[in-house]
């Protein structure tokens, strides 16, 4: 996928690899009138994070030109190539963030390549003083995905939300898209017993996985009888509808 947008990227930017600096821009200030713009040594990176530069604090912006400095120099094909591979970084983060919200793959990877091509980020990647927005974007979308796999994956409630849409889709007899909700909800949190007693519903009601019915049966039974106070569960026909205060 990767492999993917990096080429979807060069052919509709990789005209910018034969631009040039701006020379009547903020390119003044962040490669001609830059003092920090030279080969990143501890001297050179203890003075970008301790100075501000045009009264702005933007380290990472700094020393991401100054990196470029050490292999390029004032070459700005160096530089130009750089704000190709982070957009193209920043688009397969965006894939990835999708994938874990549960977009399916399909869609997840149109709205990748939508992201490239999308003509709002011209400026940003094709301008070198833009390459704070591109830095700022790569660390939203880090940041996200970092949360959504951490704070919202993890949370037993995250799993809860999944199965009871899984149970909404058995009773519309969409069983497929209910054993992929549920499926999600049983990674996100295996101690959740309705999970379990689900599975056995559809698989009972496809005729698939009727082998595996007996174990789902037996683990809901295992985990109900390990809960201390039982929580308490909606019924809806055969399946089991988990949400707070429902008797």
């Amino acid at each position: 996928m990767s492999l993917c947008l990096l080429a979807v990227n060069f052919v509709v930017y990789g005209p910018s690899l034969a631009f040039g600096f701006l020379v009547d821009s903020d390119d003044q200030a962040y490669i001609f009138r830059n003092p920090y713009l030279q080969d990143l040594t501890r001297q050179n990176l203890w003075a970008i994070l301790s100075n501000l530069h045009y009264d702005t604090y933007n380290p990472l912006t700094l020393i991401s030109y100054s990196l470029d400095y050490s292999f390029w120099k004032f070459d700005p094909y160096g530089y130009h190539l750089t704000q190709l591979l982070l957009h193209t970084l920043n688009a397969y983060l965006a894939f990835v963030l999708l994938l874990n919200i549960s977009i399916p793959p399909v869609a997840a990877v149109g709205i990748a390549m939508v992201y490239v091509v999308h003509p709002i980020h011209v400026e940003s990647v094709v301008w070198v003083s833009e390459r704070k927005n591109l830095l700022s974007t790569f660390f939203i979308f880090s940041a996200l995905i970092f949360y959504v796999r951490n704070a919202v994956l993890a949370n037993p409630e995250y799993a809860k939300a999944l199965n009871n849409l899984g149970a909404i889709l058995i009773d519309r007899k969409e069983y497929a898209s209910a054993k992929d909700f549920i499926g999600r909800a049983q990674q996100a949190d295996p101690s959740l017993s309705s999970v379990y007693k689900n599975l056995a519903v559809i698989a009972d009601r496809t005729g698939k996985d009727v082998a595996k019915i007996s174990a789902w049966k037996k683990k809901f039974d295992e985990l109900e009888v390990s809960k201390a106070v039982p929580e308490k569960d909606c019924r809806l026909g055969a399946f089991r509808f988990q949400r707070a205060g429902c008797g």
